[in-house]
């Protein structure tokens, strides 16, 4: 170095990868444009959908005998759908097919009762996919059931009407055979259709969140609680739903950054939201502001549900991210194979 000569600026590593950056005071000063701003892949936004089905036609409320059956007096409850139930559940499952060519699902979760877990199985079948059955999802509660527990099957028999239906379910087995299921049951009983509003918009809040942690769109099949619920929400208060069909849905979507940091409710923001099968009209009077404060008072049920976190609630989180990835290992062995046979056809020309 030259006598008197001003000493070099000293160089800086980059703390993200190890390339070779500029002046340490570059950033910090504002002098400069670090290498990682330089190198750094821009993050591609996830395109989110989600869908949220009511069961289709169940058989009970079509076929008035249906509680004197052998079937009905086992399960008053628990219904099956109709044949025209079924082929509803069907054509719906089709309309979402080419939902899913847009933007691909990974996972139907379906609540444990019959007709759920038969509209569930049209649709996974129909979009190649996984079924996981939650019970947070399920039917309100109320007192014309017994205090006992939500009248559905039992894990043992879910198991059985799984084979039956054709379909496979990513729930794990009981040690004792049964399906192990995800999420918790309704906390009291009677349970009010606030109250089930609120379980339900909880957990939709999970799936949400996994959603974007996953980068993966999911279908759930509930009843017309929950759907009346989530509609409510996404459309910020502003409209009241006079009828919900059998097979109603809302489809709702959004773009969001997975890294950016979460400071209000998911349902705070700015939902695209397509309704079908329910007769709605304008609710004059919501606010934003009752908006909000509705949304803060579900953020603190989150908050609470986070706080009684279980050791299912964990494998939960862990079957989504092994469909994930297995839904991520299927493109990439497509795509390979998609690769492979345009270099034959090349060779050969």
């Amino acid at each position: 170095r030259l006598e008197g000569a001003a000493p070099p600026a000293p160089v800086s590593r980059c703390a993200g990868d190890g390339r070779t950056g500029g002046s340490a005071m570059d950033d910090d000063r504002g002098g400069g444009v670090s290498c990682c701003s330089l190198f750094r892949r821009k993050e591609r936004p996830f395109q989110q959908t989600l869908v949220i089905l009511r069961h289709s036609e169940r058989l009970d409320h079509i076929d008035k005998g249906y509680k004197d059956s052998e079937e009905g007096k086992a399960w008053p409850f628990d219904t099956p759908l109709t044949e025209r139930g079924v082929e509803l559940a069907r054509s719906v499952a089709a309309e979402l097919a080419a939902v899913h060519k847009r933007s691909p699902f990974a996972i139907v979760a379906s609540s444990p009762f019959r007709r759920c877990m038969q509209t569930a199985a049209e649709v996974a079948k129909a979009l190649g996919l996984p079924v996981i059955i939650d019970q947070e999802m399920g039917e309100v509660w109320d007192d014309t059931m017994p205090e006992s527990g939500p009248p559905h099957r039992s894990p043992d028999q879910l198991v059985e009407m799984a084979r039956e239906l054709g379909i496979k379910v990513s729930n794990p087995l009981l040690p004792e055979g049964g399906f192990k299921l995800f999420g918790k049951r309704p906390q009291s009983w009677p349970e009010t259709l606030e109250m089930c509003h609120k379980r339900c918009i909880v957990r939709m809040e999970t799936y949400i969140e996994q959603s974007v942690a996953n980068r993966h769109n999911y279908v759930i099949v509930s009843h017309a609680p929950a759907v009346a619920a989530m509609l409510d929400l996404f459309q910020r208060g502003a409209c009241n739903i006079d009828k919900l069909d059998y097979c109603a849905r809302v489809i709702a979507t959004r773009s969001v950054l997975p890294s950016a940091a979460k400071t209000t409710s998911v349902y705070v923001e700015q939902w695209d939201v397509t309704a079908e099968g329910m007769q709605t009209d304008i609710n004059i009077d919501a606010t934003e502001q009752e908006h909000i404060k509705f949304c803060d008072e579900t953020q603190e049920l989150a908050v609470k549900r986070r706080e009684k976190r279980t050791g299912t609630d964990k494998i939960f989180d862990e079957s989504l991210r092994s469909i994930a990835k297995a839904e991520l290992d299927k493109l990439e062995t497509i795509k390979s194979t998609s690769s492979g046979r345009s270099s034959r056809r090349s060779s050969e020309n």
